[in-house]
């Protein structure tokens, strides 16, 4: 047996037997501790437990990864009575500071209670003492939840079970019994005109028969028909027109619903001093005029006579507008002589909003007298032009520096709401580098050399202009609601330069794409680049060149080659979050891009000559290849305060025709402080190639594979602590260039898989999120078979470097979270 494994173990065991003693101590005798509570269901399908859980009134104190009560630990560990000596000896002496302090004309200081009672009550949990009306006010949750889920014969039993020492355990078992079922479901509308002419919203009600019968889904369905009505040009119809009439007396365990669409009434004095109720019916109104004032003052009602009439839209304020009407008219949906439709009118909302252009919209109707409305859309406009400088420090994939911004944006150029944005950009950072003339193994050879604290050099241009709209050549045949949400086409032309004691790399890059959010209830985000262009060249120091030339490998030779890379790509990106609730949402990002396609297929119909096998524009290599690539995350709220966080990454390129290896920019990496933590950005993998044969050079792949778990946990309001481990590693395809250790093969890939543990802290300052992340090898992959792990002797590892084996960790400081 591992006696290192051994004595751990015992600790942790102690460590636990220890924690349990003392957060139970100060308990008075008829007192006990609320250890943990639990829900058991004699059926599965009834609703999910987060859902259940919440209808718990009283719960236990929070614990860290499930077992050790580090909150209560840390509020039990300071004595009231020692905190209460040490508060009044400092305020004390603030007390006379104050009058020494007021005695210059000096404002006083205010007295902060020491730390140990700060930490204590903002940090610190006070024990949860096992309430018995708490227990029962719980039980009464949980019934009312199961009768509006259709469980009205639902029983609720607590069981509760004694832990060690004064902890107890609740078990709420349900016997949630048979449902209520709907046995019949009809319509009584009191207005047949509603029926005659909406046929189509009655056909799609969310209730059916046979199934049972929930509070919720009948709300639902009130909230349905009430915004399908509203969409039909019923400008003044409401939920409190929608009801139900449920029947569960005819039959055991069936329910009759009735769902009645009543007619508006409208109280009166009749002629005898009697209060009476005339009974009208709903009305559907039409849109008559449609108002746009671009040049809205909140202060002033400034509807003048100074209009004109665009494709029916009637503009004031001409004298102050400053938008072309056309491009304003493709954000708005209300249609004169349409139907009134809410819908329309959320829709255009969104869609200017989504412009960015303008600090206030409203949108208004006022009645007429022939069942008509007149909409006024009032807009006040932003500063159209505007400045920024900004300084930030920089963490890319570990490596840290700092950068600033100078920025210019017009967010009105061509008076059609373009946005057009350039940026002037430059930046130090500290990066890794081979040029040291030391071994691999000398820490301080790879950090960063003898070339000052910051050896890298960034700075570029960048240029960008948004069009609010999909320039797409099509022929518009109707006015109906699009199927998507703020379209943008967005012009892209960037120039980068970056000097390192490497190599020199200069960038150019250009691309149009498409931007769009489907309209659905997810997130449902497309970005389309069906072209983008982009020109990389390197100028490599000799020191670089005669590392790339000792390793003979054409891999690398290719990889750090000028490149001309155009090609096309679609980004999808999805997501069911919803930020008005605190629960369990998934998130995937999908990404498919292609390159050199069009330009190997002109090559061979112009019959150009090769060289070395593959053809060149103007003495420049053009990339080939298919890239694919899926990031999936799984965010699970466990708690309140608790989360657990999973992620899997997997990626696969395919250089083939004028390519023989990925460009360095498209190529997978791992390590760094938003993936495998506990290396160095680019210094894992490819799959289990020995560190003596990486010369310091930023490890590439075309096949990546990562798996993420990270468990956050609050400490304050600021400050969240966090719990991780990281799997993965890269590799290359097969290929006579390529090493055999570095290739993926099935048999032996799980084996050549790094593995860090660490913890971390976030600081959530609202504007910015900081975090630091601690990450140490558990398994490298790098090392010899049977050698991997951590806790494993390392004989050839000590014969080869001539020392012992050190722990090896990264320090990663990194801007917001990781996944």
């Amino acid at each position: 047996m591992n006696y290192r494994i051994y004595h751990t173990a015992v600790f942790v065991l102690m460590l636990v037997l220890a924690s349990a003693c003392s957060v139970t101590k100060d308990l008075k005798e008829d007192e006990k501790l609320l250890y943990a509570t639990a829900i058991k269901l004699d059926k599965t399908g009834i609703a999910e437990q987060e859902e259940l859980a919440a209808n718990i009134i009283q719960k236990p104190n929070r614990r860290l990864l499930f077992v050790f009560p580090m909150y209560l630990r840390i509020h039990s560990a300071y004595a009231d009575e020692n905190l209460e000596k040490r508060n009044a000896k400092k305020e004390a002496k603030i007390n006379r500071k104050n009058e020494k302090r007021l005695a210059k004309g000096k404002s006083e200081k205010a007295f902060k209670p020491v730390w140990g009672y700060r930490i204590k009550n903002n940090i610190g949990e006070e024990p949860v003492i096992l309430d018995s009306n708490e227990t029962e006010r719980s039980v009464k949750q949980l019934e009312l939840h199961l009768a509006q889920l259709g469980y009205y014969r639902a029983n609720v039993d607590v069981v509760t079970k004694n832990k060690w020492g004064k902890r107890v355990k609740l078990i709420y078992n349900i016997k949630a019994g048979e449902p209520t079922l709907i046995s019949d479901y009809r319509f009584n509308i009191e207005d047949y005109d509603i029926f005659s002419k909406n046929t189509e919203i009655i056909n799609g009600s969310l209730i059916k028969k046979g199934k049972p019968l929930n509070i919720e889904q009948l709300e639902q369905e009130r909230i349905r028909v009430t915004k399908a009505l509203r969409n039909k040009g019923y400008y003044y119809f409401n939920s409190q027109y929608v009801s139900f009439e449920v029947d569960t007396f005819q039959v055991p365990k069936r329910a009759v619903v009735k769902e009645l669409i009543e007619n508006p009434y409208t109280a009166y004095t009749g002629s005898g001093g009697n209060d009476s109720l005339a009974v009208n019916k709903h009305v559907q109104f039409t849109v008559n005029k449609v108002y746009i004032n671009a040049a809205y003052d909140p202060q002033f009602e400034n509807v003048s006579s100074d209009t004109a009439v665009v494709n029916d839209f009637i503009f004031t304020n001409l004298a102050q507008l400053n938008f072309k009407p056309n491009m304003l008219l493709k954000s708005i949906f209300i249609k004169p002589g349409a139907l009134y439709s809410q819908e329309a009118q959320e829709y255009t909302y969104r869609r200017l909003n989504a412009l960015k252009n303008f600090k206030f919209i409203n949108i208004k109707y006022i009645q007429r007298t022939d069942n008509t409305l007149d909409c006024y859309i009032n807009m006040s406009p932003s500063l159209p032009q505007s400045l920024a400088i900004e300084s930030e420090g920089t963490n890319t994939g570990g490596n840290l520096g700092v950068a600033g911004n100078l920025s210019y944006t017009h967010r009105n150029i061509f008076r059609g709401t373009e946005s057009l944005n350039i940026r002037l950009r430059g930046g130090f950072e500290s990066q890794p580098t081979s040029n040291t003339g030391g071994s691999v193994e000398d820490e301080s050879a790879v950090n960063i050399g003898d070339v000052g604290l910051f050896n890298t050099i960034e700075y570029g241009l960048d240029f960008s202009l948004n069009i609010p709209e999909l320039l797409i050549p099509k022929k518009v045949s109707s006015f109906s609601l699009p199927r998507y949400n703020n379209p943008k086409t967005i012009f892209n032309l960037n120039f980068n330069f970056q000097q390192r004691p490497d190599y020199v790399r200069s960038l150019i890059n250009s691309s149009m794409a498409y931007q769009w959010n489907a309209a659905t209830k997810q997130t449902n985000l497309f970005v389309f680049q069906p072209i983008g262009i982009s020109l990389i060249q390197i100028d490599k120091s000799a020191e670089f060149q005669r590392t790339l030339d000792e390793i003979n490998n054409p891999f690398y030779t290719a990889t750090y080659s000028d490149q001309l890379i155009v090609g096309t790509k679609l980004n999808h990106t999805w997501t069911n979050q919803n930020l008005s609730k605190d629960r369990n949402f998934n998130f995937n990002r999908a990404q498919i891009e292609t390159a050199g396609n069009a330009l190997n297929l002109l090559s061979q119909s112009m019959q150009l000559d090769e060289v070395d096998g593959h053809y060149e524009i103007d003495s420049i290599q053009f990339a080939q290849f298919l890239k694919l690539d899926n990031d999936f995350r799984w965010y699970n709220v466990l708690t309140e305060n608790t989360r657990m966080v999973y992620r899997f990454y997997g990626g696969v390129g395919i250089p083939y025709g004028n390519s023989n290896a990925l460009p360095f920019d498209k190529s997978f990496f791992a390590g760094g402080a938003n993936d495998i933590r506990a290396w160095r950005a680019r210094s894992l993998g490819p799959g289990s190639l020995p560190d003596s044969l990486k010369q310091g050079i930023d490890q590439v792949g075309d096949i990546i594979l990562e798996l993420n778990l990270e468990y956050r946990y609050k400490l304050t309001k600021t400050v969240e602590g966090a719990l991780f481990a990281d799997i993965g590693n890269i590799w290359l395809h097969e290929g006579e260039d390529r090493p055999e250790s570095a290739v993926f093969r099935t048999d032996r890939f799980y084996k050549e898989l790094g593995v860090g543990l660490g913890t971390g802290l976030r600081f959530d300052f609202s504007f910015l999120l900081l975090r630091l992340d601690l990450g140490v090898q558990v398994h490298d992959p790098a090392q010899a078979p049977g050698e991997r792990w951590v806790y494993q002797a390392k004989p050839l590892y000590e014969e080869l470097n001539g020392k012992p084996y050190t722990l090896q960790y990264t320090l990663n400081l990194g801007i917001d979270y990781p996944f």
